[in-house]
């Protein structure tokens, strides 16, 4: 190892750490701290296990940020200008001390977040990094240091994209798509027909209910933060992003954040990743959220729109730098495309990616890391002239749950940042309702939505979207990958349908509003897990596969609010009731959850109009008795009512929306 420090500065061997000796501002002539290794350990936050070697984060004080400018300017960025850090500097032989997050437009919004306080220092990676950290963190100028950990997807299932499949439907042909896009009929995680051996009819989204009120809206931004997304994909192409911010055409569709330029460069898809493979993770996200619908061709995205029109627009914001052989992994990307996203105009930041799962939430949380500032950010940004008044972090709950460290199975384990309270964590089903056996669960899991179970449903049983082909013969295709990865772009199109929705109504909401709605946008799947269910796990001190039998009842209470409903959702934005029934039972729905309890007179009646829709949709049919609505659905499917009645002498109408489905909570699942 190269021996970094100077001859100013000490080991104290019995204390594990460094103390400095030559600098006019530290512990000569002053009475030492009982524990002075202690009282320096406060500052710095996270694990140096795993941590990337070479570069630490600091955070600087406030009063220092003038004089850090100033000497930056004048000698480059090297040292800060500050005796007491660049004291830490130079015992660690830094490189660089650099700012972390510049955005040159929105500089005020960035010092009004205290952003600008956070530098990147770079040094030699043979250096010990928890001895760096001691060394910036005995400057009383800084007052935080974070060893900096590289984003991740979550762990991948190791199965091949395929090709597509048949769900092997024998009266396919009877069935007409709302949509004319060819393999929309593929896409079970839209509309389960339960058509597949052990699936189960409704173990969907409930979208194409939903397409009836709205397919998406262009002012909706979604940001991808992931694998750049293929921007020229014939089934993405209308639905990306145009840059009207920059004026720069290297930001056309968004931007890179993984080269070790400043400022963030060109996107490129055009690439193989470090194993060798074509880099389909974010395109095949980004066409789950918005495929272009209704064009002919490959598949559907929840708000992809219609044709032409009113597709919400991809952001691709890459922060994975994969190319073959490389080494570098900018720490620092997830934060830069979070808040540069969140700079323009993005609404949701669709994120299906996260931070080593040996980081427990205790340790990301401590303090203020830059990740957290950067998903605040994200959050708080005001927005002008949209549905919310700031923005929707969206992580993928992570692949860990079924995953073997230490000859130990690893149980309810959070993966960061989907654990932090703000943002919204999504778990993972199959067609049958069942968790994917991958899928991290918990009481910090906040929605379930559909990401595949390849292991007891073969290809057809993963999520099928959009991917790209070989870089070399820009040969496009579509194919199945299942993972939360692949749930959480399910949540992301659906809130991005509602905001689309909103926006279409001329509707506002808070932030805290809509992600309380979008949470509620749930039916239950708790009724399904009983028994057990064979799958695959992964043992990572050996790297194999092996079958593991799930008990399904640990996940109870575990998989967030339940599944995602995109019907539901829009009813919750227009403010319409909303109850789910079970499939050829007798359903009673008190009439005053409608109507209010005034309106229960004597002479009280109700008269369902304008429900042939809801006949043709769910076979419904209805008798009144007292204060009591009785419905009786004979299909799966949903459909809004409108009821009538009479207060005074004033005729009212109410709207009430109904989801059928094979069986329900014992609630009756109100809403």
């Amino acid at each position: 190892m190269k021996n970094i420090f100077r001859h100013t500065w000490m080991l104290l061997i019995a204390l594990g750490g460094l103390l400095p000796m030559g600098c006019t501002q530290d512990f000569e002539g002053e009475t030492l701290p009982s524990d002075p290794i202690s009282s320096l350990e406060k500052k710095i936050l996270l694990t140096p296990t795993g941590a990337s070697a070479g570069s630490l984060a600091v955070k600087v004080c406030p009063e220092m940020v003038a004089t850090i400018e100033a000497s930056q300017t004048r000698s480059g960025y090297t040292r800060s200008g500050v005796e007491g850090i660049d004291c830490g500097l130079d015992a660690i032989e830094a490189n660089t001390f650099k700012r972390m997050f510049r955005d040159p437009a929105f500089e005020e919004d960035l010092r009004a977040a205290g952003l600008h306080l956070w530098y990147k220092v770079s040094f030699d990676k043979e250096t010990d990094l928890h001895r760096a950290a001691l060394a910036l963190a005995q400057a009383d100028e800084i007052s935080v240091v974070e060893y900096m950990h590289s984003p991740r997807r979550p762990q991948q299932i190791p199965h091949p994209l395929g090709s597509a499949t048949s769900q092997n439907d024998p009266e396919e042909e009877e069935f007409t798509y709302p949509m004319n896009d060819n393999e929309l009929r593929l896409q079970w995680h839209y509309h389960n027909r339960g058509t597949m051996s052990g699936s189960r009819e409704g173990a969907d989204i409930n979208l194409f209910a939903a397409w009836k009120l709205c397919t998406g809206n262009k002012d909706i931004v979604v940001a991808v933060i992931d694998e750049p997304v293929q921007a020229t994909h014939p089934d993405l192409e209308k639905n990306m992003w145009i840059n009207e911010i920059d004026g720069d055409p290297k930001y056309k569709h968004g931007a890179n954040f993984c080269t070790l330029e400043e400022e963030p460069s060109k996107l490129d898809w055009n690439y193989v990743d470090m194993y060798g493979d074509t880099p389909s993770h974010g395109t095949h996200v980004a066409g789950t959220v918005a495929a272009v619908n209704g064009n002919g061709i490959g598949v559907c995205g929840i708000a992809g729109g219609h044709g032409d029109f009113g597709g919400v627009k991809i952001m691709s914001c890459q922060i994975f730098y994969n190319k073959k052989g490389a080494e570098v992994q900018v720490d620092e990307a997830a934060a830069q495309a979070m808040i540069w996203a969140a700079n323009r105009g993005a609404l949701i930041a669709q994120c299906s990616f996260g931070y080593d799962p040996s980081l427990s939430e205790k340790d990301w949380l401590r303090h203020f890391p830059y990740e957290k500032e950067a998903i605040e950010y994200f959050i708080e940004r005001k927005r002008t002239n949209a549905p919310i008044d700031g923005g929707l972090v969206i992580f993928a709950a992570g692949n860990d749950g079924n995953s073997t460290y230490g000859g130990m199975l690893v149980k309810d384990k959070m993966l960061v940042p989907g654990c932090f309270d703000p943002v919204i964590a999504v778990a993972a089903i199959g067609p049958d309702y069942t968790p994917g056996g991958y899928t991290c669960y918990g009481t910090w899991v906040d929605i379930s939505a559909p990401g595949g179970d390849i292991y007891n449903f073969n290809q057809a049983g993963g999520v099928y979207s959009t991917i790209i082909g070989s870089a070399s013969t820009d040969n496009v295709q579509y194919g199945y990958m299942e993972g939360t990865s692949m749930a959480c772009p399910h949540v992301s199109g659906v809130a991005a349908l509602g905001l689309s929705y909103a926006a279409d109504l001329g509707k506002q909401f808070s932030t805290e509003e809509f992600r309380e709605m979008l949470l509620s946008s749930t039916r239950e799947i708790d009724s399904y897990l009983q028994g057990v269910k064979s799958t695959e796990g992964f043992n990572y001190d050996y790297e194999t596969y092996n079958e593991v039998v799930l008990n399904l009842s640990t996940y109870r209470n575990k998989m967030g609010g339940g599944l995602v409903d995109a019907f539901r959702m829009l009813m919750l934005v227009e403010g319409t009731p909303v109850v789910t029934v079970a499939r050829d039972v007798e359903s009673t729905l008190p009439l005053q959850t409608i109507f209010g309890g005034e309106a229960l007179t004597s002479t009280f009646w109700v008269e369902v109009v304008d429900h042939e829709e809801a006949v043709n949709e769910i076979d419904f049919s209805y008798t009144i008795a007292g204060g009591d609505l009785k419905v009786l659905c004979g299909k799966t499917g949903s459909s809004r009512l409108m009821l009538k009645t009479s207060i005074g002498d004033t005729t009212v109408i109410r709207p009430l929306a109904i989801i059928c489905r094979e069986e329900v909570a014992s609630n009756g699942a109100w809403l």
